[in-house]
């Protein structure tokens, strides 16, 4: 996929494909506009799952990508891309659902070209979409951290009981 991206999009951007964490699978970064960024999550699995999307959207967050891509050569993206050879654009996220490359050059190239224009007039990048998506992101890490909390309370809790310390009401609060 690397190539493939390096052959049609390599005169005008930088292409990266060295496996990185927290960071997608290839970044292309514009070679006239090095803050034009885009972000490739390549996925060729039996089944998308809402980690999966959690991790993209966390991923594009961190890295401010200008837009992100969401590419499932084998199976549908829930929520967004039920149908082979169907795409859907929204809040800067593309997501793709196809295994036909000529297809997925042309969706990605049409978008790249429609948001650097956008890039190039300097319209405002942070529109309230994305501020609700870095809310969403700080929630559901925090979800995740709670019950991180409360599986290590649970162990604390048992493991205490069992070398027999006596808790008060039963249970610990961290």
């Amino acid at each position: 996929k690397e190539l493939i991206f390096k052959e049609y999009f390599g005169t005008q951007f930088v292409i990266d494909g060295s496996k990185k964490m927290h960071c997608m699978d290839i970044r292309l970064q514009h070679k006239e506009h090095p803050l034009f960024r885009i972000g490739i999550e390549c996925k060729n699995k039996k089944s998308i799952c809402q980690h999966d999307i959690d991790k993209f959207k966390n991923d594009k967050i961190k890295n401010e990508f200008s837009l992100s891509i969401f590419l499932s050569q084998s199976c549908k993206i829930p929520k967004r891309v039920e149908t082979k050879h169907h795409f859907k654009f929204e809040n800067n996220e593309l997501y793709i659902f196809s295994d036909d490359l000529n297809y997925i050059v042309i969706v990605t190239q049409i978008y790249i070209f429609q948001l650097l224009q956008s890039f190039d007039t300097h319209e405002e990048r942070f529109t309230p979409e994305f501020f609700i998506d870095i809310l969403t992101n700080l929630y559901k890490n925090w979800c995740q951290v709670k019950k991180t909390c409360q599986k290590l309370d649970q162990d604390l809790v048992f493991a205490l009981q069992k070398i027999g310390l006596e808790l008060n009401k039963g249970h610990l609060y961290l």
